[in-house]
C-alpha cells in the first residue's frame, strides 16, 4: 500500500494514510454524494494493507466534524477491519477525537467503541481554545 493524502473538502474527509509508520489519520466532514467511489478504493487498500500485518503498531485516528449515515457504514468497515487486525495479534489503537463541546460526535464516538473487542479504544476531547 501507497501512502495516501487526500485534501478535505466540504463535503469529503481528509485522508492520511502512512503505512509505512502504520498511522492513519481521517477527519473533517464526509457527506459524499457517490460515497461508494470514494471509499472503495481506500477499503481495498486498508483491507490488503491490514491483511498483511503480523506483530504491528498501528494507530488509527479519527477526527470527524460531521458524516451521514452513508459513510456511517464505511467508518463502521473500518472499525470492524482494526478489531480483526488487533484480533489477529496486532497492537491497534483507535484515537477518536470530538470537539468538547460536540454531543454528536462524542456520542458517535462512544456507539462505535462499543463494539470493539481487541483493539484499544480512546476518546479525546479536543478543544478550539489557543494554547
Amino acid at each position: 500500500m501507497d501512502s495516501v493524502r487526500i485534501d478535505g473538502t466540504e463535503n469529503a474527509p481528509s485522508i492520511d494514510f502512512d503505512p509505512g509508520s502504520n498511522v492513519f489519520r481521517m477527519g473533517g466532514m464526509s457527506y459524499l454524494e457517490d460515497v461508494v467511489e470514494f471509499f472503495k478504493p481506500l477499503m481495498a487498500d486498508l483491507q490488503s494493507h491490514f491483511g498483511s500485518l503480523n506483530g504491528a503498531d498501528v494507530v488509527f485516528e479519527f477526527d470527524m466534524v460531521y458524516f451521514n449515515s452513508s459513510s456511517a457504514r464505511f467508518i463502521l468497515h473500518i472499525f470492524e477491519l482494526l478489531d480483526a487486525t488487533a484480533e489477529r495479534g496486532n497492537n491497534v489503537r483507535i484515537v477518536w477525537k470530538f470537539d468538547e463541546e460536540d454531543d454528536t460526535m462524542e456520542e458517535h464516538g462512544e456507539e462505535f467503541g462499543e463494539d470493539i473487542e481487541f483493539a484499544a479504544f480512546e476518546m479525546k476531547a479536543v478543544s478550539d481554545e489557543p494554547v
